[in-house]
């Protein structure tokens, strides 16, 4: 009797503290998503870019800021050691080195070569950041972590190979921009 007596005590006091419980919170990783990315025209990302190719390994922090079809992206090496300025529009593209030097290209893919030794589709990224397909063109995309933003599904982690070459970014912060 005095065991059943603790028994029923134990569940009563069980059944109390989980009825304290606070209620779990929504996680925004399995939210539904309720908008397509294809609309998002307006945005900022930032996160840390990794390239590697047979020779060299290179690492930094970016912040891409999408305002339609212009664009501004800051890149930051590790401990400050250099942060390079960039800002496109579809006609033209061009970067502010920390010595304050101007270089412009036609294109951003030709600006990064240029100046930075990177071989980096950014035409295509400005889709495959946002999870949406378009023509490789030889680079194999891959996707980890997603997160819904704002009811958009949005990437956290996407990686790019293309022959001797592996891009690797992960997206600490999405902000929708009006």
């Amino acid at each position: 009797m005095i065991n059943a007596l603790k028994n029923i005590a134990l569940l009563s006091g069980l059944l109390l503290l989980a009825a304290c419980a606070p209620l779990p919170l929504t996680n925004p990783h399995f939210a539904t998503p309720t908008r397509s990315p294809k609309q998002l025209e307006n945005w900022t990302v930032k996160g840390t870019i990794i390239i590697n190719t047979e020779e060299d390994s290179s690492h930094a922090r970016f912040n891409w800021h999408q305002q339609g079809q212009n664009y501004t992206i800051d890149f930051f090496g590790p401990l400050g050691t250099y942060h390079q300025h960039i800002e496109g529009s579809p006609h033209s593209v061009s970067l502010i080195d920390p010595q304050n030097h101007l270089t412009q290209a036609p294109t951003p893919e030709a600006l990064l070569q240029q100046t930075l030794g990177w071989r980096l589709p950014v035409r295509a990224l400005i889709y495959w950041i946002r999870g949406l397909p378009t023509p490789a063109a030889g680079w194999q995309v891959e996707y980890g972590d997603y997160t819904v933003v704002e009811g958009y599904k949005l990437p956290q982690t996407l990686t790019l190979t293309y022959p001797e070459l592996q891009v690797k970014i992960r997206i600490n912060r999405w902000e929708i921009n009006a």
